[in-house]
């Protein structure tokens, strides 16, 4: 069944765009957590608080997969959302009622621009996935990302706060998303026809157990990513006295620059070698990388850091890919339920700061080798059955 132009299946633009713009906004969530332990000094309250918001937001991360697409309105809602917490963002002055609403809103849409831009990708029951454009519009991702946080050397030389300069950088991109979404609509690759084999069995998903496993590697990855992202600066600074985000290009740093680059050279191998080949190497790649970092040398270090970011960058898209692959029924459930899990992983940080607190930084490191050992392994079972 189609559903959309021609011209929007080949030129699916509002998607690419709404990744970028969500890229550039996950770079203010630093910030504002800051704002947030600012306001609130109590810990536990915190803790409870995102606690409830995530899962809250992981429930309907899932609901939301099931949202029927015709004329995109799935990514319209999910873009809409943004702008409330967007504009919460810019006001100069802001309670904790405001910083928890712009988290909330800014979550919320960056979750369900990627449950529809996944779904506008999902072909029909039985046929394959394409994990090229999974990949790709995880590459617009991380590019708004590193934009985001190439902005901090400019919002000091133009005298802008770093937060209003990226929220309205973010804002345009986000008013041009809408733009392709209108002039361009897409077509929604998942079949909408009542199909038996469409419906949602939670038995089927359940008893899959390399399906749990790899959603169970989903959210550990993404709490390995936040882990990484914050423990290396803080490392080479606590051990080597070196600013590591402030290394080849000013605010980016050393570590977004190599997973940048795996992500390219990713999706370049992927027709020769396949997702699952990609994946375990890329586990393995990030394993040496992160345990060359317990010997403490500088320049070995520098070089385990590339390679950490190198390892990492592909398995998020290549684990989505391969969950696909494995189900073949329920894929719209399936989206949400990915998607669903990356906001738990966010817990697996507090770990390793709790441990970088009571033992020290290096003793922390454990954290995230644990969840890329998980994840490794994870590639191993699925190179098996795929």
């Amino acid at each position: 069944m189609k559903n959309g132009s021609d011209k929007g299946k080949k030129n699916p633009a509002a998607i690419y765009l709404a990744f970028f713009t969500i890229g550039l906004l996950e770079a203010s969530f630093p910030l504002l957590n800051r704002h947030l332990n600012y306001f609130i000094h109590d810990e536990y309250y915190i803790r409870l608080l995102s606690l409830a918001g995530l899962l809250f937001l992981s429930f309907f991360s899932v609901l939301f997969s099931r949202m029927k697409p015709g004329k995109n309105i799935n990514m319209w809602l999910a873009l809409l959302i943004l702008i409330p917490g967007m504009i919460l963002s810019l006001l100069s002055s802001k309670s904790t009622g405001v910083l928890f609403a712009i988290a909330f809103f800014l979550l919320a849409g960056t979750l369900f621009v990627q449950v529809s831009g996944l779904l506008s990708f999902i072909p029909p029951v039985e046929k394959k996935v394409e994990t090229e454009k999974i990949a790709g519009i995880y590459l617009f991702n991380t590019t708004g990302l590193i934009a985001g946080l190439s902005l901090v050397p400019l919002s000091a030389e133009l005298g802008i706060t770093f937060s209003r300069l990226l929220i309205s950088i973010s804002f345009f991109f986000l008013l041009l998303s809408m733009i392709f979404l209108y002039l361009f609509p897409y077509p929604v690759a998942v079949q909408i026809e009542s199909d038996e084999r469409n419906r949602f069995d939670v038995r089927r998903l359940i008893s899959n157990k390399t399906l749990i496993l790899m959603l169970g590697g989903i959210a550990v990855y993404t709490g390995a990513e936040f882990c990484l992202m914050g423990m290396l600066p803080f490392y080479f600074s606590e051990i080597f006295g070196i600013r590591i985000m402030q290394m080849i290009i000013p605010g980016v740093g050393l570590f977004m620059m190599s997973f940048f680059i795996g992500r390219i050279t990713g999706g370049i191998l992927l027709r020769k070698f396949g997702a699952g080949n990609i994946f375990l190497f890329s586990g393995i790649l990030a394993i040496l990388g992160i345990s060359a970092l317990y010997i403490g040398q500088k320049h070995l270090s520098l070089a385990a850091t590339a390679m950490i970011g190198l390892g990492t960058a592909n398995m998020l898209p290549m684990m989505i890919s391969l969950s696909m692959q494995m189900i073949r029924e329920d894929r719209k459930w399936l989206v949400g339920m990915i998607v669903g899990t990356m906001p738990l992983g966010a817990f697996v940080p507090a770990l390793m700061w709790a441990m970088a607190d009571s033992i020290s930084i290096g003793m922390s490191i454990t954290i995230p080798v644990v969840c890329l050992f998980y994840i490794t392994w994870i590639g191993i079972v699925l190179k098996r059955k795929i």
